[in-house]
C-alpha cells in the first residue's frame, strides 16, 4: 500500500497539535514552505532539502528497513515524515467535541468506568449514569463506558442504588477531536504530542 495515504500529525507554529491529515496533503504543505518536517526523536525541525540530506538513502541500503517506512524512487528511498509543524498558523481551531461512540470510548479509554476492564469497540457499552428512563439525559456527564456485565447489573439504577462506584467523575473531555482516527493508524511517534487530559 502507497504512503501517500498515510496519516501525518499537523502541529500549529507553537507545537500544539491541531490536525491530522494525509500524507499527500502534509507534502503540499512542506513544498510550499508551510510546513516543516518534526524529527520526533530529537524535535529537529527540518524543510525538505534538509530532511532529504539527513533521511534519504540509497535505494539499496537495508539498514533501516523495518524501522522507518520510505518514499521510493529511483535512486533513493526517503523517511516518511510523521510529524509536521505549520510555519504561519499559531491558532489552535475552535471544535465543538461531540459526544459520540468513538469519543466516549476515547475519553474513557476504552476502560469500564465500574470495573476497570479493558474493553474494545465490539463489547464496550455505553451506560447512562441516571438512566434515560428516569430522566438521564445524553450528556458527557451521564454516559460512561461500561463493560455488558456491569450494564447489566447496575441495570435502570443509579451507581449509588446498584452499589457500584465510577473510577472518575464523567465531563467533557478538553481535547480536539480531531485526532480522533483508529487506533491502528495513531502512530506512536505522535504520542508525545497528544497529551489528552
Amino acid at each position: 500500500m502507497s504512503v501517500i495515504n498515510d496519516y501525518v500529525l499537523v502541529l500549529n507554529k507553537g507545537w500544539t497539535p491541531v490536525a491530522v491529515s494525509r500524507m499527500k496533503d502534509a507534502l503540499v504543505k512542506i513544498f510550499g514552505d508551510a510546513a516543516n518536517i518534526v524529527d520526533e526523536s530529537n524535535y529537529a525541525e527540518y524543510n525538505w532539502e534538509e530532511w532529504m540530506k539527513n533521511y534519504a538513502f540509497p535505494i539499496e541500503d537495508n539498514s533501516r528497513d523495518g524501522e522507518f517506512k520510505f518514499i521510493l524512487s529511483p535512486r533513493l528511498k526517503i523517511r516518511v515524515p510523521e510529524v509536521i509543524v505549520l510555519t504561519n498558523y499559531n491558532s489552535l481551531p475552535k471544535r465543538n467535541l461531540r459526544l459520540t461512540r468513538k469519543n466516549l470510548l476515547l475519553r474513557d479509554d476504552y476502560t469500564c468506568q465500574y470495573t476497570g476492564q479493558k474493553l474494545n469497540s465490539q463489547n464496550a457499552t455505553i451506560d447512562h449514569i441516571v438512566p434515560q428512563s428516569r430522566g438521564g439525559k445524553n450528556s458527557w456527564d451521564n454516559v460512561v463506558i461500561s463493560s455488558e456485565e456491569a450494564n447489566s447489573k447496575k441495570g435502570d439504577k443509579t451507581p449509588q442504588e446498584a452499589n457500584m462506584r465510577l473510577l472518575k467523575n464523567p465531563s467533557q473531555p478538553s481535547w480536539t477531536p480531531l485526532f480522533a482516527i483508529s487506533d491502528s493508524r495513531r502512530l506512536k511517534s505522535w504520542e508525545k504530542f497528544l497529551r489528552r487530559k
